[in-house]
Parts: structure tokens; C-alpha cells; sequence
């Protein structure tokens, strides 16, 4: 099995070393990892991230790892980057220079009245109180449509991350248009299932959500999402017994950028 989703120091909030990752995941039996760190360009913000110029030592790291480990655990590179729309030409150049395996596209951020909200942190909560929830939907959603449209990305993260401070049974509509739009620019979702440690107790997306990206035709891959080593490859039995039921019969993996199926 592959977890395509894993944070490392260079992000200022994970915690453990690349090797300790690694090291967890061969225990647990995982053939293959992606590590997926973030790079987030937001202005004027703190934000946990590696800036730009840690992007060579952060690549160049990982290729000596895969060198180490190349026996035991087949170790992917990649990015968890973002979207910006007024950034995307600084981000190419920022990692164009490397053989990236997966570009990864995210949303934390959505812009109201002229500020940023992380809609991800618990503390932004209050800055959120005043704001409708529809408006704060509706941005979320227009953003991940530019993002969709962005050719930059191969894989899409925690899709329904706004949902993230509510119960499993969030709203799910508006997504289906949303993987009709995947499927159409032949991008991949992310099952990510950190979002069983959130109050939502589930992965993201819901499973009712992954049920309609079954009848869309779009592609998934798995990430656990671990900020620290203990949680590589958590919940992945109880998820991947899930998918399979709702029908999927592969995941996808990815090698500098062109993907490939797994069996599961």
C-alpha cells in the first residue's frame, strides 16, 4: 500500500525526522510514500510552511533518501503547494528546477473583504463567526474551481476541508460539479484520512463524497496526511475496505508526474 501524504520538519509543524517516517512505514508493511510537504506563498502571513529557498535542500534530501532506502520502501518527492492565483508563475519557478513526483494542490486560504482566513485553523474561528457560512462556502468553492482549472497540479487535497470543525455529515453540495471538473482535467483526489482525528471523524472527502467520485469516474490516491511518524498509513485498513465496497478497484500512484494504477 502508498501513503502519498506525509509532512516532514521543513514544514515547522511535523514532527520527527524524514528517516523516522520512512522507518514507520516500512514497519507497517507501506511498499510506497510520497512526501508532501508544504509551500505556501501567503503574504503577510506566519503560516507553517519551508519557504522557497528550502525547496533544493528539501528535494535534494529526499533523492539521497531514496538512494538509502532503495531496497526496502520506494520513496516518492512532492509538494503540497498552495493555490494562489496571483502566485502561480513564482511557484513554477520555484520548483520547476526539480523533478518533482507529485504536485499536489491545496486550499487553506480563502479571501474575504480584503483578508485572509485559514479556513483549516481553529483559530480562525472567531474571524469566521461574523461571516455567513454561504459566503465562506462560496469562496471556498470558487477558489477550488480556478485551482481545477490550474494545469500546474496533478492531485487535489482534502477536498471538503471546510467541513473540517463539523461532523461527517457536512453538505455535500456543489461537489459533484466540482469532480466533474477532476475527471475533466484528468486530475486525481486525494483520500486523505487525517480527517478522522478532526471532529468530522472521517476521511476527506466524506464517503458520500467518494461515492460520487466513483460514479464520476475520478481517480483517487491515499495519503494519511502525518505530521508526526506514528500516524503513517493510519486508518488506511478501514478506508480501503470502504473504497473497494463503494467500488474502486485501484488507486493511483505517480512518478515524476505521470501516474500509473495500484491494485488495492
Amino acid at each position: 500500500m502508498i501513503d502519498y501524504h506525509l509532512h516532514t520538519p521543513f514544514c515547522n509543524h511535523a514532527t520527527g525526522s524524514m528517516r523516522d517516517y520512512i522507518e514507520s512505514a516500512i514497519k507497517k508493511g507501506l511498499a510506497e510514500i510520497c512526501f508532501l510537504d508544504h509551500l505556501i506563498l501567503a503574504k503577510d502571513l506566519k503560516v507553517p510552511s519551508m519557504i522557497p529557498c528550502e525547496v533544493p535542500l528539501y528535494f535534494l534530501s529526499i533523492s539521497e533518501l531514496k538512494n538509502c532506502y532503495k531496497d526496502k520502501i520506494k520513496i516518492r518527492s512532492g509538494l503540497e503547494v498552495d493555490f494562489f492565483e496571483n502566485k502561480m508563475d513564482i511557484i513554477e519557478e520555484i520548483t520547476g528546477e526539480f523533478a518533482f513526483d507529485v504536485i499536489a494542490g491545496s486550499v487553506h486560504f480563502i479571501e474575504i473583504d480584503g483578508k485572509l482566513i485559514n479556513i483549516a485553523s481553529r483559530r480562525s474561528l472567531d474571524a469566521r463567526k461574523n461571516i455567513h457560512p454561504d459566503v465562506i462556502r462560496k469562496k471556498y468553492f470558487e477558489k477550488l474551481n480556478l485551482m481545477i482549472e490550474c494545469d500546474y497540479f496533478d492531485t487535489v487535497c482534502h477536498l471538503d476541508l471546510i467541513d473540517r470543525f463539523k461532523h461527517s455529515d457536512g453538505n455535500t453540495s456543489g461537489y459533484r460539479d466540482i469532480l466533474k471538473k477532476i475527471k475533466k482535467k484528468d486530475k486525481v483526489l486525494e483520500i486523505n484520512t487525517g480527517g478522522y482525528s478532526h471532529k468530522k471523524g472521517a476521511p476527506y472527502p466524506s464517503f458520500d463524497i467518494i461515492k460520487m467520485c466513483y460514479e464520476e469516474g475520478v481517480k483517487v490516491t491515499l495519503g494519511s496526511d502525518a505530521h508526526k511518524p506514528i500516524d503513517v498509513g493510519s486508518k488506511f485498513k478501514e478506508t480501503i475496505s470502504i473504497v473497494k465496497s463503494i467500488g474502486y478497484k485501484n488507486i493511483t500512484g505517480f512518478n515524476k508526474q505521470n501516474s500509473f494504477e495500484i491494485k488495492i
